[in-house]
C-alpha cells in the first residue's frame, strides 16, 4: 500500500462525501479509491467512515485522523514547493473570487506574502460567493464560504470555522450577559442575509447532546457580515460571527464572546474551488497552497481557545443550505 497515496484519497474522499465523488476529483477509478480506502482501515484496524443517509460520514477515530493528515500533506506540499527551482516562477493574471468576510478579515491581511513569493502573478479579486453562479466560470479560483455543490469542479477544503456569539463589552455591560441561548430571542441581534436573501433569524445550539433553535427579532438585518461586526463593535448589539474573522477585535477586547459552554451550530467550512480545466494551471496550484498554509495558520491560533469537545469539527450540509435557492427572506433593509 502507497501510504501517502492512501492518506490523499482518504482526505479528498472525506472533503467531498462521497468515493466517486473523491476519485472524479482525483481522476482515478471508485475502485481505485475504494480499494486503498479499505487497505487504510486495515492497517489502522479502526473504521474511518460509516455509511448514513446522505452518503459517507467520518466516524470519530476518522475525525481525528483527518486532521493529522491535513498536516501531513500540508508538509508535503511545502517540502516540495521548498525544492521547486528557484529560477522558475508562475506568471501571469490570476482571477479569484472571494466573499467581502474573508476577503477583509482573512486572506487580503496576508496576500503581501503571496505577492512576495510570486511576483509574477497579478492578484484580481472579485466579490463572488457561491460555486453555482453564472459568475463562477469567469474566475480561475473560488475561495467559499459553505458547501460545495457543484459537481462539475473541483473543491478542496481548507479550514472547519466555528460561530461565535459576541459583543462590545460596553453593550453587555448595559443589556447583560445570557447564560443560556434562548435569552439572545431578548437583546438587540444583529443578522446575516444570505445571497440568496434568507435572513438568518434563527441561531441554533448544542450541548451534551441537548440543541436549541433561537427565534430572534432582528434589530438590524445585514447583506454583509462585516457590516454587522462593524456595528457590533461599535455597541449596536449581538453579532452571530465566524471566528476566524473577528481574532483582532477579540485580542483588543472590542468584541467579547459568550455562551462558549455551548456549540453554535451549522458554521460554514472555507474550500477553495476551481474548474477541472484549471487543474494544472500553476496560478490556481500556487494559491491554493497559499492558502492551505494560511488558513492551517489560523486555524492553530484561533480564539478563544477552548476545551477539545467544543472545537469546530465536520458536519456536512445543513437541510436549509439546499433550501436557501428557493426561500426569500421575510425581513429587508
Amino acid at each position: 500500500m502507497d501510504r501517502l497515496r492512501a492518506i490523499e484519497y482518504f482526505v479528498c474522499t472525506a472533503d467531498a462525501g462521497s468515493i466517486s465523488a473523491a476519485a472524479d476529483t482525483l481522476g482515478v477509478s471508485v475502485a481505485a479509491v475504494s480499494k486503498s480506502l479499505g487497505a487504510l482501515e486495515a492497517r489502522l484496524r479502526v473504521s474511518l467512515f460509516t455509511r448514513g443517509p446522505r452518503g459517507i460520514v467520518l466516524t470519530r477515530d476518522g475525525e481525528a485522523y483527518l486532521a493529522r493528515c491535513r498536516r501531513i500533506l500540508s508538509e508535503v506540499d511545502s517540502a516540495e514547493a521548498a525544492l521547486s527551482s528557484p529560477t522558475y516562477s508562475p506568471r501571469g493574471t490570476l482571477v479569484v473570487g472571494l466573499p467581502p468576510l474573508l476577503a477583509a478579515y482573512c486572506i487580503a491581511p496576508a496576500l503581501g506574502s503571496f505577492r512576495s513569493r510570486f511576483p509574477d502573478i497579478a492578484v484580481h479579486l472579485r466579490r463572488a460567493y457561491r460555486d453555482t453562479e453564472p459568475f463562477f466560470a469567469t474566475l480561475d479560483a473560488l475561495v467559499m464560504l459553505g458547501w460545495p455543490s457543484n459537481e462539475d469542479a473541483v473543491a478542496l477544503h481548507l479550514a472547519e470555522t466555528r460561530f461565535l456569539i459576541c459583543a462590545a463589552p460596553a453593550y453587555w455591560a448595559s443589556a447583560g450577559i445570557p447564560d443560556d441561548p434562548s435569552q439572545l430571542a431578548a437583546h438587540d441581534c444583529l443578522v446575516y442575509r444570505t445571497p440568496e436573501e434568507v435572513a438568518m433569524e434563527v441561531w441554533t445550539f448544542a450541548r451534551n447532546g441537548n440543541s436549541q433553535a433561537v427565534s430572534l427579532k432582528p434589530k438590524v438585518i445585514g447583506d454583509e457580515q462585516g457590516w454587522l461586526i462593524a456595528q457590533a463593535v461599535s455597541g449596536a448589539g449581538v453579532v452571530r460571527t465566524i471566528d476566524l474573522t473577528v481574532r483582532e477585535h477579540l485580542k483588543r477586547g472590542e468584541l467579547i464572546p459568550v455562551l462558549l459552554d455551548w456549540t453554535a451550530c451549522e458554521a460554514p467550512p472555507v474550500h477553495i474551488i476551481y474548474r477541472k480545466v484549471q487543474r494544472r494551471n500553476e496560478r490556481v496550484g500556487a494559491f491554493v497552497q497559499f492558502l492551505r498554509e494560511l488558513f492551517s495558520e489560523l486555524e492553530a491560533t484561533r480564539l478563544p481557545r477552548t476545551s477539545a469537545s467544543l472545537s469546530p469539527a465536520t458536519t456536512g450540509m445543513p437541510e436549509w443550505w439546499g433550501r436557501n435557492r428557493l426561500r426569500r427572506a421575510r425581513y429587508r433593509v
